[in-house]
Parts: C-alpha cells; sequence; structure tokens
C-alpha cells in the first residue's frame, strides 16, 4: 500500500488505473482482515471460546441434545478475583488465569469446550452426560480452581440439558443461579450448595 504512490508514478500511464485498482483491493482486504482480528470467537488470554460464541455453540448444543442423550453445561467462578487482582497486580492476575485454563483444559472433561465467560468465570459443555457425571465433573472442576495461584475459593455449578433449559439463554441465566446460590457457601461446601440448586430445577 505504501508504495502505491510512487508505483503509480513510475508505471505507463496505461497500467496506473491498475495499480491503484490493486491497492484498493489490498486496503479492502487489510480492513477485513482487521475486522476478523476485533471479531476473534476466542478468548486472547485463554485460548477459550469468548461469550459470543460459547452461547451460540451452547444453542447448537441444545439443539441436539435429548432425553436419551443429554448435555452437561458446567460453570465455575473465582471468589474475590477482583480484589485479588487490584492488590497484586494485573500481570499476576493474568498468569493466574492462564495457569486455570491450563488446569481447566487438562481436567479430563473431554469431549466438549471451555469458555471465558466473564475475567474469573469458566464454563464447559459436552454430550451424553448424565445428572450424576455432572456432579463429579462440576466437583472436578471447582477442587482444580481451588488450587489457583492465588489460593483463592471457588465456586461450581452444573446444568443438565435439555431438563433444566430450553434455550442458550436460560441454560446461562441456570448457571448464573447456581453460582449465586453457592457463594456463601465454605469451600467443602461449594460445589454441592450449587449442584442442588441446579440440580433441583
Amino acid at each position: 500500500l505504501v508504495l502505491s504512490g510512487p508505483a503509480s508514478v513510475l508505471a505507463p500511464t496505461a497500467l496506473r488505473p491498475l495499480v491503484w485498482l490493486v491497492a484498493a483491493a489490498l486496503f479492502w482486504r487489510l480492513v477485513a482482515l482487521l475486522r476478523m482480528h476485533g471479531q476473534s470467537d476466542t478468548d486472547q488470554l485463554t485460548g477459550f471460546l469468548e461469550p459470543r460464541a460459547f452461547a451460540r455453540h451452547v444453542g447448537g448444543v441444545l439443539q441436539a441434545a435429548t432425553a436419551g442423550r443429554r448435555a452437561l453445561l458446567v460453570a465455575v467462578d473465582l471468589d474475590g478475583f477482583g480484589l485479588w487482582n487490584g492488590q497484586n497486580g494485573f500481570g499476576k492476575g493474568d498468569a493466574l488465569l492462564t495457569d486455570l485454563a491450563q488446569r481447566l483444559e487438562g481436567s479430563g472433561l473431554v469431549g466438549g469446550l471451555w469458555s471465558r465467560l466473564q475475567a474469573d468465570r469458566f464454563a464447559w459443555i459436552g454430550i451424553r452426560h448424565d445428572a450424576e457425571s455432572g456432579r463429579h465433573l462440576a466437583e472436578l472442576v471447582q477442587s482444580l480452581s481451588c488450587s489457583n495461584l492465588g489460593s483463592l475459593k471457588a465456586r461450581a455449578t452444573f446444568v443438565i440439558l435439555p431438563d433444566d433449559a430450553d434455550s442458550a439463554v436460560n441454560a446461562m441465566a441456570a448457571t448464573d443461579e447456581g453460582l449465586a446460590a453457592a457463594r456463601p457457601s465454605s469451600v467443602a461446601a461449594i460445589a454441592l450448595t450449587a449442584l442442588s440448586a441446579s440440580s433441583g430445577r
């Protein structure tokens, strides 16, 4: 693009319009690439799906889920991360979240996808699960999350689809409710409080 001006001067008169057409095409291609970069479906820090892309994925999984082929949505949230991040610096906060994302990725929850829903909230969705495996996986995720670099407490919940929600919006709202119900609990009861709130929907 930078050389378009000099090239148009040096090029024969008949070729100058072609030079500018090529420059215009390159310019619009650059704009398109920048837009695609700005609308990435993945979170830059963790590599997990960003919330909008995850919501679309939840909708697709929900359409495929049936009473005989249920899906599981697990969510986990760190308590006090904002305060800890402010006290320890954003660099350490990013390191904590990156480490936690790696732990979650290697947690053994296979056949699904992870998302970073908020600064310190993560979610996973996979198909072919039931309430019993949901409880087990949510407790596993909560335990892993409690081993974060800042020793912060964590809360976890799960939602069974399509039993607990009939749309992506309702599924995400159900995770919010489950995590909110677990907020007053101690570490040992976080998962159980959240799970009973979720599974009782």
